[in-house]
């Protein structure tokens, strides 16, 4: 009695290579953006647990932490990102840890931190940034001034850029509805 070699054929190996590359193609740009859709949550979580340590930061200090110092001339210095939010974490602790911004990568870890600023600062900066011109600098009234905003906490986004280079508003937020990459900032201002 003869046996028969059991062996696949050239032809059977192509048609199982072709079908899996095809399920890869299909189902590789889905997994790319349900991770970047986990990322845009794991970042707005993050801000939402800074933004509850800023207001019991705030319920024990009469004021939230400063973004800048103001020079005696009129001027203002930033404070670097992770110092303007270490008050959260000393000497109470209101944050375990500063969290990491995922979508803004620094060589020093240090800076890998959701930009903060407050009220104060940012009116001042952009004050001073936008003073040649004054259309410009109305839109700093609405965001703040009128809606009883104190605090502001930024993350670029999945594209990393952002749409509008003028003064920082609520069109500069970020919307998957044009892509999970698309332009602007996860946004979180309060109170």
């Amino acid at each position: 009695m003869k046996t028969k070699n059991k062996a696949f054929t050239l032809t059977e190996l192509l048609i199982t290579t072709s079908i899996i590359g095809i399920l890869t193609a299909v189902a590789l740009p889905n997994f790319l953006n349900a991770r970047i859709r986990g990322q845009v949550a794991r970042s707005q979580m993050d801000q939402r647990s800074i933004a509850t340590a800023l207001e019991a930061y705030r319920t024990d200090n009469p004021q939230y932490p400063e973004g800048a110092v103001v020079t005696p001339d009129g001027g203002y210095i930033k404070y670097p990102r992770i110092d303007r939010l270490k008050p959260l974490t000393t000497p109470v602790s209101y944050l375990h840890e500063i969290p990491q911004d995922i979508f803004h990568p620094k060589e020093n870890p240090a800076e890998n931190v959701p930009t903060y600023g407050d009220k104060r600062t940012y009116l001042l900066s952009n004050m001073l940034a936008t003073d040649p011109q004054p259309d410009v600098r109305g839109m700093i009234v609405p965001n703040f001034l009128e809606k009883r905003r104190e605090w502001y906490l930024l993350s670029k986004g999945p594209s990393k850029e952002r749409t509008n280079l003028g003064v920082l508003d609520s069109s500069d937020s970020y919307s998957p509805t044009n892509g999970t990459r698309s332009p602007g900032y996860l946004m979180n201002w309060g109170p």
